[in-house]
């Protein structure tokens, strides 16, 4: 009777492992780019539909941008488990809580339609993971690299917790922040897990008859 609970629970665990897994992933595309471009990229808040929802999104890596029209699935991370997160290694949970941070002050800047504020915090964001970006931005304007190294020295260590993290699975695609409730992820269709529980369902019921016979017989 031992192997058969301990079978229900393994059971029960791959039932609940699976529905995380599939949980754990998002559909995006990215609709357009930001609004305005400063140094020759383009800066502000992007616009993106993560599981059929539109949404501002931010983008946090400088070296990899997607181009409108692009799709790919994401990882999905938060302050609690960055998971597969770029820059999870080299960031760590004090770098994308400042990228958060600078993504809020990103998102008031847009609400002003400041364009200038919303490229230096924009590069700012950028500087989190990879310092190339203010070193790309001091070339092109000496003013504007300025104020986005101050905007970066602001975030240190500030703490901002309420953001998601959704990283491309595949090459293509790029990693981009949410601020605020989470965009709806990709959930188990109740066919899908009803599915599951009639399979291990069956399992339990099977094992637990011939064990039963088992017993009978001696």
């Amino acid at each position: 009777m031992r192997g058969i609970r301990a079978f229900a629970s393994v059971s029960t665990g791959i039932v609940l492992f699976c529905g995380i897994s599939l949980a754990q992933t998002a559909s995006l595309a990215l609709n357009k780019t930001g609004s305005s471009t400063m140094g020759g990229v383009s800066v502000g808040p992007f616009t993106a539909t993560i599981n059929g929802v539109s949404t501002l999104v931010i983008s946090d890596n400088f070296i990899d941008l997607a181009r409108p029209g692009s799709s790919w699935t994401a990882n999905v991370g938060s302050s609690s488990n960055l998971g597969h997160a770029t820059f999870d290694l080299t960031g760590g949970l004090k770098g994308y809580e400042e990228a958060a941070y600078l993504g809020s002050e990103l998102l008031s800047a847009y609400n002003a339609h400041n364009t200038t504020a919303m490229g230096e915090i924009q590069y700012a964001i950028w500087a989190v993971f990879d310092p190339l970006a203010l070193v790309a931005l001091e070339f092109s304007n000496n003013s504007y690299y300025s104020a986005a190294e101050s905007y970066l020295s602001g975030a240190a260590n500030k703490s901002y917790t309420n953001f998601s993290v959704y990283t491309p699975t595949g090459l293509s695609g790029t990693e981009v922040l949410t601020l605020g409730p989470q965009v709806p992820t990709a959930e188990p269709s109740a066919l899908l897990m009803l599915g599951f529980d009639v399979f291990f369902a069956c399992a339990i019921l099977l094992a637990l008859r011939r064990y039963t016979k088992r017993h009978q017989a001696v």
